[in-house]
């Protein structure tokens, strides 16, 4: 029987048949996922490196060449570039189209590592950042107070950040702005010269004084109690009390030669929010997921929240 006279013969059938795929064409459409961009894995490694307090010269002498060198004999590598600033190197790696971009990471990741006794020890380890379009922002949230701006982003960390983040498809969520609290430490260069102290001895005693050490295991019976050391500081007092040196008798403090003050951090970003200061949150999601329904699904528990 060929096609057209069984659609003559068998009308309720055929009407049945276009149904029955119209209804999966629309279920199918339904769970369609939606995407602002398609994804695509551009073929460019970058690699961030950061020294904290390097002028951009010793940046590049030091760090930015060094990678340089190591990641010129990458296989598949077109081009190289890099930019350095006061404090951070940024090297970026363009490999030509086709090259499977996991194993090139892989590649730059073991130049990496080679080059690593050749950096100074206090540069902080390479980060390797591959670019991938689902890494991008979906949504921008603007946070404000009309009351405790000081406590604004304690109360996002705390209130916000967790249930966000534990939402099906939310890949993470990161925030700018904000008063960060910060014990700052301000010392005078006369009294660390009376004294005969230099930062490095500064630096030392705090880090030395702020850990929590293990002390072994305790058993009693059949239970096992694990021992800590409690040392890491709970109040700004403590810090004041950290005992630099012994001298004429006297114990030399840290309060005898700086002001601590329980304060911010320096503020180096600045987010207005309707006009007023506040913090803005970006929120990305997961590989795969659909973007409509994570947006949604942040919308709700954001409205959740505010009550």
């Amino acid at each position: 029987m060929k096609l057209p006279e069984f659609g003559v013969n068998r009308p309720v059938a055929t009407a049945m048949l276009f149904l029955s795929v119209l209804t999966l064409g629309i279920i199918c459409f339904t769970k369609l996922g939606i995407d602002l961009a398609p994804e695509i894995e551009p073929t460019r490694v970058t690699v961030m490196t950061s020294w904290e307090g390097a002028s951009c010269e010793d940046v590049e002498n030091k760090v930015t060449r060094v990678l340089e060198k190591r990641l010129g004999s990458v296989s598949n590598l077109d081009e190289i570039r890099s930019t350095t600033s006061e404090g951070r190197s940024v090297i970026s790696c363009q490999f030509a189209w086709g090259t499977n971009i996991d194993e090139a990471c892989n590649d730059i990741r073991s130049k990496v590592d080679t080059a690593k006794n050749s950096l100074p020890d206090d540069v902080d380890t390479p980060v390797i950042y591959k670019f991938d379009t689902a890494d991008m922002p979906i949504m921008l949230i603007g946070v404000t107070a009309r009351e405790s701006i000081e406590k604004l982003y304690e109360i996002i960390d705390d209130e916000v950040f967790q249930p966000l983040q534990r939402l099906e498809g939310v890949g993470s969520v990161d925030a700018f702005g904000g008063l960060k609290r910060q014990i700052n430490v301000t010392l005078s260069r006369e009294r660390l010269a009376g004294y005969g102290l230099t930062l490095s001895d500064i630096e030392s005693a705090i880090a030395n004084e702020n850990k929590t050490l293990p002390a072994g295991n305790l058993k009693i019976g059949i239970i096992e109690y694990t021992i800590r050391v409690l040392g890491e500081y709970v109040d700004p007092e403590q810090i004041r009390e950290i005992p630099l040196l012994q001298k004429d008798g006297a114990i030399v403090r840290l309060k005898d030669v700086a002001e601590i003050r329980d304060y911010f951090k320096e503020v180096t970003q600045f987010v207005e929010t309707m006009g007023r200061d506040g913090m803005m949150m970006i929120v990305q999601k997961r590989t795969g997921a659909n973007t409509v329904a994570v947006c949604e699904a942040v919308r709700a528990e954001l409205k959740r929240l505010e009550r």
